[in-house]
């Protein structure tokens, strides 16, 4: 038997059915994957979310009390990192793409979940977690660098929804985090949940970065917003003599500059992807952040003799069941590039191009009515809910203009070709 059955909303069930959600023997919500059961910190989040919703609407205190205890349950599975708590997410848990991390990391996304829902029941019955809600708080606070989710620009600063050496701004994620503060801000701002930096002034540095960067998410001509700034895009040299690379990267203006590897890598990996007689291909990742900078493809050849070179960046289309880019075609930014005989060491800026669909935009790709139906879109719509939030707590113009346009492009979708095997409606029940 459990120590608690804590229950399922009715409400919720399907969605949690295709979230795969389970408890362990002490009521502890899991994620059940391939058969076994693994902490999924979002899940208790969004659990706790909905029961002190119904407390809220119903005043029956068995549903605050549910949410009390599930907090004391998942808690356990936190940890003390840089006078902060977080909830790690391993790097060999079946929860994460091996493709993009490769060490453990926390999450700015799932941390101010659990600040919400703490500061939710800190407004019912105060001091419950005061102490966990500073921590928590603190973590959004950790650079980079330290390995921690808050990176410094010079636009401002982003609350990354995961982290990596390579900026992402992935923007479902950045909204998500500042929404739930400025909804606690009645709590947060309480002398006594005081940190080193005021929330107001965490949201304005935010604020300020992302009134800069909105602008890049926009793709008009798809009627949609981009997932994150950042993503793999491959280049191809085409050669006629024997050529081997011993070394290349891809340099970022302003940020930095990201090494390769000669062997095969996961997609988030810049590395060499095929050799062959006659043409080297390259997975690589571009920022837009950088934008109108160009990337720069920095590459070490040697060659078996004097030659001349070709570079092609790929191009493709956006495909909307399809999460991220796959290039379909390719199309040349050099030619007639001059090798000497022996080592080269040669850098190429990569020009951008209309749609840039490294960084990727929001896909249709959730079967949350089952498989055999029409994928949803939910990113766009988190995207336009965040920007209402942003806009009504700062005021800033640009957000309220963003706003209103991705709104527009929701209707356009019923007419749109590519778009005729998707479900073009908002889902209902939507909640990432």
């Amino acid at each position: 038997m459990k120590s608690i059955d804590f229950p399922i909303p009715k409400e919720r069930e399907e969605i949690y059915k295709y979230y795969q959600l389970d408890f362990d023997i002490n009521g502890c919500p899991m994620k059940r994957v391939n058969g076994k059961l693994v902490f999924h910190p979002l899940y208790p989040a969004y659990l706790m979310n909905n029961y002190l919703g119904r407390f809220k609407r119903t005043n029956e205190k068995e549903y605050f009390n549910y949410a009390k205890d599930m907090a004391k349950i998942s808690l356990k599975h936190s940890s003390d990192f840089l006078d902060s708590r977080v909830f790690f997410y391993e790097a060999n848990s079946p929860l994460v793409n091996k493709n993009v991390h490769t060490s453990r990391f926390y999450s700015a996304l799932t941390q101010s979940r659990w600040i919400d829902v703490l500061c939710q029941i800190e407004r019912i019955e105060p001091d419950s977690f005061l102490q966990e809600i500073k921590l928590f708080y603190n973590s959004l606070l950790v650079d980079i660098e330290s390995g921690g989710v808050l990176r410094k620009i010079k636009q401002g600063w982003v609350a990354e929804e995961y982290p990596k050496a390579q900026s992402l701004v992935t923007l479902n994620g950045w909204l998500t985090v500042l929404n739930n503060l400025i909804k606690n801000l009645d709590i947060l701002s309480q002398d006594k949940y005081a940190t080193k930096v005021p929330v107001e002034h965490f949201l304005d540095k935010n604020f300020d970065a992302l009134e800069s960067l909105l602008p890049l998410y926009d793709l008009p001509t798809l009627n949609n917003s981009r997932y994150q700034l950042s993503g793999a895009s491959q280049i191809k040299i085409i050669h006629q003599s024997p050529l081997r690379c011993q070394g290349f990267s891809v340099s970022v203006p302003n940020e930095n500059t990201f090494d390769g590897i000669l062997t095969r890598g996961g997609r988030w990996t810049n590395h060499l992807l095929q050799t062959t007689s006659n043409f080297l291909t390259f997975n690589v990742i571009f920022g837009l952040v950088s934008f109108p900078e160009k990337n720069i493809f920095n590459v070490k050849l040697h060659s078996h003799a004097p030659q001349e070179i070709s570079l092609y960046v790929g191009i493709g289309d956006f495909i909307p069941r399809q999460a991220f880019f796959v290039p379909s075609r390719w199309e040349k930014f050099e030619e007639k590039v001059v090798l000497n005989k022996g080592i080269n060491n040669l850098s190429f800026p990569v020009p951008y191009n209309p749609l840039n669909l490294f960084a990727y935009p929001t896909p249709f790709t959730k079967y949350l009515e089952g498989k055999g139906t029409k994928p949803y879109n939910t990113y766009h719509f988190i995207h336009i809910h965040g920007l209402e939030s942003v806009y009504l707590h700062s005021k800033r113009k640009v957000f309220r203009d963003y706003l209103n346009l991705w709104r527009s492009y929701v209707p356009k979708w019923e007419e749109m070709k590519i778009l005729k095997n998707v479900n073009t409606s908002q889902y209902k029940g939507n909640s990432k």
